[in-house]
């Protein structure tokens, strides 16, 4: 899944295609790359999509266990949203990693916070309306956020995992998330120490603003352009690649016309320079990543 979520899938063109002639402040979006980085296949994916948990001796974390498993086998998402809660500790057995970056879960309702995720980046669970009606009934959203809020960095990274997932192509659960004010808490965790946490808190925000003046105009205000175009700083090619998919989605509107208010912030942030950089940075960044570093250079000449 690239952050070019919802663009058609066109075949790449020519570095040099440019804009449209007759309005020279609109960007043909078919001009940009729909090629999907590995952003959430490889370097953002879960290690285990099945696991379990030592026994021990406690009769609750036993039994808290067991509803888990039989909500995880029926995908049942009330029982899930309940498990949330918990704050029962619990250890995972030795050796196991279920992500990349984000630490293992310590407690039952971060557990359930990641499982929740691990559903959510299955396409044929993502794709079940009763799913999606699930997590729009339920506490599912509004217990994952409290989680985003956490000062614990075990839940705030299973939060931003998941709910990276849940928005992703899914208005309905982007819009609860704008209600429940969820923009802010994503560009927060845009400043963490960690890549992976930083881009895909990146990626939550491009699912609650694409499309949407609204929220493009607030993540302006609440200094997500200089954030995102710190990302561009990276040296992985798929965080770079999917940094300038978002950045063309916040400076476009709906009508894929670029705002000129949301440009002169992104050159203030020196993008660029940042992007000058890439491109010349041939055997450091893939093919993919240059082209497109390319074209959004061309969109600011």
């Amino acid at each position: 899944m690239g952050c070019c979520q919802g663009r058609s899938q066109k075949p790449l063109q020519s570095i040099n295609a440019p804009t449209k002639k007759e309005e020279p402040d609109t960007i043909d979006k078919a001009y940009f790359s729909s090629i999907s980085s590995n952003f959430q296949t490889a370097a953002h994916n879960y290690y285990r999509n099945n696991f379990r948990v030592t026994s021990v001796d406690s009769r609750k974390v036993n039994e808290e266990l067991e509803e888990f498993y039989n909500a995880r086998a029926s995908v049942d998402i009330n029982k899930l949203a309940k498990l949330l809660s918990s704050e029962t500790v619990f250890t995972l057995d030795e050796g196991v990693l279920l992500h990349p970056w984000a630490e293992n879960p310590r407690t039952i309702g971060a557990l359930t916070a990641m499982q929740i995720g691990i559903f959510a980046s299955d396409n044929d669970i993502l794709k079940d309306s009763k799913f999606n009606e699930g997590m729009l009934s339920s506490r599912v959203l509004e217990l994952l956020l409290n989680f985003a809020a956490s000062l614990e960095r075990y839940k705030f990274e299973a939060s931003i995992l998941t709910l990276s997932y849940l928005s992703k192509n899914n208005p309905d659960i982007a819009e609860a998330l704008i209600k429940r004010n969820a923009l802010p808490i994503f560009i927060r965790h845009m400043r963490d120490g960690k890549e992976g946490l930083r881009s895909t808190a990146a990626l939550c925000c491009r699912n609650l603003y694409v499309g949407r003046q609204n929220m493009q105009k607030l993540f302006v205000r609440e200094g997500g352009c200089s954030l995102l175009v710190h990302l561009l700083k990276s040296d992985d090619s798929s965080t770079v690649f999917e940094t300038i998919l978002n950045i063309l989605d916040l400076i476009l509107d709906n009508e894929d016309t670029i705002q000129l208010d949301i440009k002169r912030h992104l050159e203030e942030c020196h993008i660029v320079k940042h992007l000058q950089t890439i491109i010349e940075k041939s055997d450091k960044y893939d093919q993919n990543t240059i082209s497109e570093a390319i074209k959004l250079k061309n969109s600011f000449e």
